[in-house]
This record gives structure tokens, sequence and C-alpha cells, in this order.
């Protein structure tokens, strides 16, 4: 969900308004678990799961821009591979570490006491980003499988970005994207797979990253071909196109409201997030003010810190109407991000200050 190792030299407002937006969606569709059988609220169809979709086309957009964009000889793809995905981990670390230490100071609200050190022990594969290679459940924070996904599919095609850049960019990702998306489409029956089930050899999670992520270095390459072939004549073009696209998408998902008629739009969500990108159409001018770069963060902290407030919310709230849960829940989202944040810059003191000069320094 960060923009930072994408080489724009100014953060794209808009794009971070839309990831924004993308994770209160995703708070929304948690919160479907409050919904009783006289609730009279209807969310969209696939809520969570066109969010997600969007988040990964943005990280796989962001990630073919910021290696084709590189200027570092291709000599060890493999190690620039991984060193990109590990950079990538690290620019979430501490937002990812603050999230998980507040689940577990609530563990004694949300957990039964004989089942907290089945989840402490079984901590180890979420705590690395590799759970949904297949290792184990997630057993905290489940909203951070699509961070896990991401990670791991980044690796090999980080690798190809590298290695064979003109055939990652013009063949297997267009090709890949629309065979995964058409597998998700017959087997999960007109709709997104579930993240937590295997399918074969592989988990649906993974298939969802492959998915968004090379529709994503899809995006980039129409993102390319828009800046590179652009002229002022087009510009209320590209308007048009860009709010008839996110109109159309939009449209279907909350109006129309059919799973296969979403999956059909999912292929239009790539050429309008690439126009976003690209800057060139009007509507960029609407997101050009200063603490519009606090959407970054925010959107961010929602989508790491919302699981935690469901679950105390499920436990503290009993026998309420859905407006009540999703009011605490709001609340209490709002309280965890607050102090994530508080957490994080302590702990980035700590670090700078006390610790980084003691684990850091070489005997020689």
């Amino acid at each position: 969900m960060e923009n930072s190792l994408s080489n724009k030299p100014v953060r794209n407002y808009e794009l971070e308004c839309l990831k924004l937006i993308f994770s209160i969606f995703v708070f929304f569709s948690h919160s479907a678990f409050f919904i009783g059988p006289n609730t009279t609220v209807s969310l969209p169809p696939m809520l969570g799961s066109v969010s997600v979709q969007f988040f990964f086309i943005v990280s796989g957009m962001l990630m073919a821009n910021s290696i084709c964009r590189a200027k570092s000889d291709c000599l060890q793809p493999g190690k620039l591979a991984i060193t990109y995905v590990l950079q990538r981990f690290k620019n979430l670390a501490w937002r990812l570490g603050s999230s998980l230490i507040l689940f577990l100071f609530s563990m004694p609200i949300i957990y039964p006491k004989n089942e907290i050190l089945v989840r402490l022990t079984s901590i180890f594969p979420e705590l690395f980003m590799v759970n949904t290679a297949g290792i184990y459940e997630i057993r905290f924070n489940r909203p951070t499988w699509y961070i896990s996904s991401m990670l791991i599919v980044m690796l090999p095609l980080s690798y190809l970005l590298y290695k064979k850049k003109d055939f990652t960019l013009n063949v297997l990702a267009p090709l890949t994207a629309i065979l995964t998306l058409g597998y998700m489409y017959q087997v999960g029956q007109g709709q997104f797979i579930t993240d937590k089930l295997m399918y074969g050899f592989i988990m649906g999670g993974m298939i969802r990253a492959i998915c968004g992520l090379c529709f994503g270095i899809c995006a980039y390459n129409i993102y390319k071909y828009i800046t590179n072939t652009y002229n002022k004549n087009i510009r209320l073009l590209l308007t048009i196109a860009e709010i008839l696209l996110y109109g159309i998408i939009f449209f279907t998902w909350f109006v129309v409201r059919d799973t296969r008629s979403i999956m059909s739009v999912m292929l239009l969500l790539p050429i309008a997030v690439a126009i976003t990108f690209s800057e060139k159409s009007y509507v960029i001018g609407l997101f050009k003010y200063k603490w519009m770069k606090h959407f970054a963060p925010i959107s961010l902290l929602i989508y790491l810190n919302h699981e935690l407030s469901m679950e105390i919310t499920a436990k503290i709230v009993e026998n309420k109407s859905y407006k009540i849960c999703i009011l605490v829940s709001a609340v209490l989202t709002l309280v965890a991000c607050l102090l994530s944040m508080l957490i994080v810059n302590i702990g980035k003191f700590l670090w700078e200050k006390k610790l980084k000069s003691i684990l850091t320094k070489s005997d020689n």
C-alpha cells in the first residue's frame, strides 16, 4: 500500500485518495460479521475482494515503475529482486509490528485463556509474512494476508522484471493476469476465490496476488504508453475516459451488484489506475493540496488496525444493532490507529537514539 518505492518525484495524491477509499471499503466489508437476520443493511458484493484487487494492481504497477526506472545493471537479478522485496517489507515493518503489538496486548480481551499460548507459539509465519505460503493460518491480523501474498509473489516477478523485462512486461504479465482471472472466475463461480483455501498446491491468496500484481504490470504498460504518446490535445479524452471507467466500475459494483458483472469490469480497473497514475487527465487538478499527503499513512493505518477493533467490538458489544457495532468499531479503529502511531514513533526514537549505535556498531 506504500508508494515510497516509486521513482516518481511527487506523490500522486489522487491515487492515495483512492487507497483511502478502498481501505474504508475493506473496513465495511469486514463489518458483515455484525449484520444480523433483522438488519436491513446490504453491503455491495465482494466489497473487500475488489478493494484488495485494487491494492494488488497499484502495488504491481509501482513495482514495475520502480524496477524499470532503476539504473542498475542486471548481472545479479536474484540479488536485486530479494533486495527489492526486503525493502518493501522494511517500509511496512514498523506499522505491521505496531499493529501486532496491539493484538498481543489485547489477547486477554478477545481470546480464551486456553487459546493464548497456542496463538503465541504459532505466530512466526505471520511475523515473517510467509503465512499465505500455506505454512499456517493467520492467527492475529487477518487482513495482512494481502501483504504476505504480495511480498511472496513480488520475489519471482521482480526477478523476471530485472532479468527479462521485455518478456515480463509484454508477454508474461498480460497472459498470466488474464488466465488467473479466468481461473478464479470459473473456480469461484463468478467471483474471487477465498484467500484461505488451498487450490492444488497454492493458496487462494497467492493466486489473487499473482493476478492483481500482473494486472498492475499491465497498468504500468498502459501508463508508459500514455506518457510516451501524450499531448495536450488528448487530455480531455483522458479525463473523460478516467471518469467513465471509474463510473462503470462503481456503478456495476454498487448498483448492478452482480458478481459476474463485477468480475467483468475488473478488466477496466488497470486502465483507470494507469490513467490516474499518469496524472495526464484534468481530474488530478482536484488533488493538489498538501494536506492530502496524509491519505497514504491513514489508509495503511485503517487497513492494519480495523480488524482488532472489530474483534474487540464483537466481545464487548453483544446483541446490538449494526449501526452501534459500526460506530464502536470506528471509534476503536481510531484509537488503535493513534496507538499504532505512538508505538511507531517511540520505537523509531529508541532505535535512532539508543539501539542503532549499539546493535550496528562493528567490533572492528
